[in-house]
Formats: structure tokens, C-alpha cells, sequence
């Protein structure tokens, strides 16, 4: 815990801030007092709420601190804690990195904390070689704050600040270009920045990951693209599941595949597969699922289903050549603004 100067806030009153990094001997009572604080100010979705209350726990109490950089900012008036801003990079690739946990004690608002923490972020990000920062934000007030900081729209509902000298025309081809094969390696929980980046970025498909809802099409503003990560990995968790990525030698995610088992003991040996790869990376795609449908059989899962687009022609392809076969058709299950797409379910027993 390290003690930052002062700010003096636009009500007069006098900000304390402190740099907190989870795996610094910091006392279990503050990592609960940050928890309480974190989750009462902000209600998410249920299954976000749960996926992420968890991973905030586990961070805070340093579990991640080996492969990742997950520094918390808190501001406090009194002694009581009133503002929290994170960052998560990991140490492997800390140019790639996302902004979150805003959060400010309702009581407290338009003071200027949020505004003096997320500056204060951004500029730990950048002194260590921070290129790109990541963030999702729907709110109009956070949006306009943090456009202060150098955030500007990227895709659907996030935003995304590059440092000087990266230009935005060419950052997601320079960020995934081909220059060698990747590598499958199983994913850690400090890779959730990158996973937010491979996710963020522009993709010709579809339905970047169905079991977890996530549809691209310009239709659509809000999408996940933040807690899908710590969902899957912990329902990743249960005998059978994995999450694998395609990284390059430059530590740049480029795929990801996600197998989960189902969760009543009566299914336990069916698991259910979905997988992201970067279009440059396809011909790889074979490497990342048999990595994962490999974990699967280890861990008992017999028989794995898979849902697709119609319209997502890589993805089926890659399935088929898997040893996936297609079993059933919804017509028109997707309606995303004027069009319209089946829904396509193929099953492998041959795990």
C-alpha cells in the first residue's frame, strides 16, 4: 500500500489516495472493506454479479499477483473509502490493458473523484509501456469523463485510449498481424485484458461466444465484452471444462476456446464448446480445439454440443473439420435489426 499526494476536490474537501496492488501483504480486512464498498455501489446482472464479486475477491487477495498487474487506486474522505478505480494488465504484455472497477460512494458524485482516480490510472498504465487501454462503460456521465482522459468510441459500448504515437487505423492489424504460428497454452486469469481486446476488436462474425450472449452486429450497442472472461472461466472450473488461447510469440491473444461441462450431475459428461479466432489465425483453429476437446475427455466429458450461426462459415467449417456434426436447425432464432439467421446445433461424440 503506498500513500499518493493529496487532491483537493471541487467541493473543498480533501482527497486521500492510496495505490493498492492485491499480493503486497496487504491485511485481509482491507481487501473486505474494498469488496463491500465495490459491490454495494453497483448492482450488475445476476450472472455478472457473480462472476464478477469473484474475481474481485480472488484479485484483492493476490491469487492472480503472479501473472498479472491489477493496481487499485482508492480515494477516501475521513477515512472511508469513496472512490475506487482498477486497472488489469498483465506482466507478460502490459501494453494491453483495461480500465475498471469506476466506482464512486453515490453520496459523493460530482465531486471530481472518479475523474482524479482514472487520471491517476491512466498514468501508471502509460509509464509502463501501456499502449492500449480498454473499458465498457453505458453511462453518458463516465463516457464524457472519460473522454478527458484520451478514451474515445471503439465498438459498441467501449471505449479504448491509445497512447501517443499508436495510430488507430493500424493498431488491430499491427496488435494481431501473422508474422509466425501461435501457440495453445491453457488461459490464466491475467489474460483478461488481452481476451477483452481479442473480443472488442471488429470481427466478420456473428456470435462471438452464444453461451454467453454475445451477438456483434451494428444493430446492437451494448455488448459484454469485459465479464464474459471471468464467466467462463469459472464455469470452466467444473471437471471437464478448459479455456485455452492462441498466443503469439509476442504475447498477443489471437484465439480462444472455451469448453464447459454442464452443471447437473445427470450431464456431467456433456460439455459445451464455443471458440473466437482471429481470421488471420484460422488455419490454427484445429491446434485450440483439439487442446480443449482433449481437457474435456480428461475430465470425463463424452459428448460436446456446439451452436452456431448459420452465417458464421468459419466457425462451422472449423467444427466440421473437428468432428462435429450438425444434428438439428432453428430457422430465424437471430433477429438483430433487419436480418435474420438460423441457429445450428452440432454435436461430437467422438471427444
Amino acid at each position: 500500500m503506498k500513500t499518493i499526494p493529496t487532491c483537493k476536490l471541487k467541493s473543498g474537501e480533501t482527497l486521500s489516495v492510496e495505490y493498492f496492488e492485491p499480493g503486497l501483504q496487504v491485511p485481509a480486512s482491507l481487501a473486505e472493506e474494498i469488496t463491500r464498498f465495490v459491490i454495494q455501489v453497483e448492482t450488475l446482472d445476476s450472472w455478472a454479479s457473480v462472476a464478477e464479486s469473484l474475481y474481485l475477491k480472488r484479485c484483492l487477495q493476490g491469487r492472480f499477483a503472479e501473472t498479472g498487474l491489477d493496481p487499485l487506486f482508492l480515494g477516501r474522505l475521513d477515512g472511508r473509502i469513496v472512490g475506487d478505480v482498477g486497472c488489469q494488465v498483465s506482466r507478460d504484455c502490459p501494453e494491453v490493458g483495461s480500465l475498471g472497477w469506476v466506482f464512486t460512494d453515490p453520496a459523493q458524485r460530482g465531486k471530481g473523484i472518479s475523474s482524479h482516480l482514472t487520471r491517476l490510472a491512466v498514468r501508471w498504465f502509460q509509464d509502463r509501456g501501456g499502449v492500449c487501454m480498454l473499458l465498457g462503460t453505458g453511462n453518458p456521465i463516465a463516457h464524457h469523463v472519460y473522454e478527458k482522459y484520451g478514451f474515445r468510441d471503439y465498438n459498441g459500448h467501449v471505449m479504448r485510449r491509445l497512447s501517443p504515437g499508436a495510430e488507430a487505423e493500424d493498431f488491430e492489424q499491427r496488435l494481431f498481424s501473422r508474422t509466425e504460428p501461435a501457440a495453445v497454452r491453457p488461459a490464466v486469469w491475467s489474460d483478461a485484458s488481452r481476451v477483452a481486446a481479442l473480443y472488442a476488436a471488429p470481427h466478420p462474425g456473428l456470435v462471438q461466444d452464444y453461451q454467453e450472449g454475445l451477438i456483434i452486429h451494428p444493430s446492437l450497442k451494448k455488448l459484454r465484452y469485459f465479464s464474459i472472461f471471468p464467466a467462463l472461466m469459472l464455469r470452466a472450473e467444473r471437471p471437464g471444462g478448459s479455456v485455452q488461447v492462441l498466443e503469439t510469440s509476442r504475447k498477443r491473444i489471437v484465439g480462444l476456446a472455451a469448453l464447459l461441462p454442464e452443471p447437473a450431475p445427470f450431464q456431467a459428461h456433456v460439455g459445451r464448446l464455443d471458440f473466437l479466432i482471429r481470421p488471420e489465425f484460422l488455419d490454427q483453429g484445429h491446434d485450440l480445439l483439439a487442446a480443449v476437446l482433449n481437457r474435456a475427455r480428461q475430465g470425463g466429458v463424452r459428448m460436446v454440443e456446439a451452436r452456431f450461426a448459420s452465417c458464421d462459415e468459419a466457425k462451422v467449417k472449423l467444427a466440421r473439420e473437428a468432428g462435429f456434426r450438425k444434428t438439428a436447425g432453428f430457422p430465424d432464432r437471430f433477429r438483430v435489426g433487419a436480418e435474420s439467421f438460423d441457429l445450428e446445433l452440432y454435436v461430437s461424440t467422438s471427444v
